[in-house]
C-alpha cells in the first residue's frame, strides 16, 4: 500500500482565494454558524480559518465575546485582518 502523494497546493494568495472559494465561504458561514449553536457567552477559537469568513459572522453575532481565527497559511491571514476587521487574526 503505498501513501497518497503531497498535495501541489501551496497557499500563496488571500485574494486568489477569497476570489475562489471565499465566495461560497461566506454564504456557508451562515449555515454553519447557526449548525454549530453555539452558547451566548465565551470566547471562540476557530482554527483553519483561511479568509475569516466564519470568524467574522461569528464575531457579527457575538460582538461581546472575543473571536480569534488561526491559519497556517500566512497569506489567508493577511486577507483576514485586512478585510475582517472585527476578528482577531493570528497565526
Amino acid at each position: 500500500m503505498t501513501g497518497s502523494p503531497p498535495s501541489s497546493y501551496h497557499a500563496s494568495d488571500g485574494p486568489a482565494y477569497e476570489r475562489f472559494l471565499g465566495r461560497w465561504t461566506e454564504r456557508l458561514a451562515t449555515a454553519f454558524a447557526d449548525f454549530a449553536r453555539l452558547p451566548d457567552d465565551g470566547d471562540v477559537l476557530e482554527v483553519g480559518c483561511g479568509t475569516g469568513s466564519l470568524a467574522a459572522e461569528v464575531a457579527r453575532r457575538r460582538p461581546q465575546c472575543r473571536i480569534t481565527g488561526t491559519d497556517i497559511a500566512e497569506p489567508y491571514v493577511r486577507y483576514a485582518r485586512k478585510h475582517r476587521t472585527s476578528v482577531n487574526l493570528g497565526c
